[in-house]
This record gives structure tokens, C-alpha cells and sequence, in this order.
């Protein structure tokens, strides 16, 4: 399966068409993402696929995991 592109600048961008289930999706926030990754469901609310994992973090974690995403892509 493709992996879609995690970097900050792409996800904090509306997507026309997901990868996966050719459905739109709106821009993450970074407390967006934070559900996307705790929660598994996208930034329109909508449950992401069952490859996705949801990952138990505190909130020192996610923000961590927020500043590393927001690098990726840049360097």
C-alpha cells in the first residue's frame, strides 16, 4: 500500500482527494492531528483506515510528535 505524504505542510493543507477512499479531507490543526493520532479519525471527523494505528501518548508526547511532523520536509 502507498504511504501518503505526513509531512506538517501537506497535512495542514485541504486535500482534494484522499489516497485511500478518493474523499476530501480538511486541513489538520495541530489539535486535529493530535485526534488523528490518539483517535483515529480525520480532520472531517471520519475514521481513518484500520492501517492508521492509534497510539496511547501524553500530552508532552503529541506535542513532540506535532514538532517532529512539522519538521519532516524542511531539512
Amino acid at each position: 500500500m502507498p504511504i501518503p505524504d505526513i509531512t506538517y505542510a501537506t497535512l495542514t493543507k485541504p486535500s482534494t482527494a484522499s489516497l485511500f477512499l478518493g474523499r476530501r479531507r480538511a486541513a489538520y490543526t495541530d489539535a486535529l492531528l493530535a485526534r488523528a493520532i490518539t483517535e483515529g479519525l480525520d480532520s472531517s471527523g471520519q475514521q481513518l483506515g484500520s492501517l492508521m494505528p492509534r497510539w496511547a501518548l501524553s500530552e508532552s508526547e503529541v506535542q513532540d510528535l506535532l514538532k517532529y511532523l512539522n519538521r519532516l520536509g524542511r531539512e
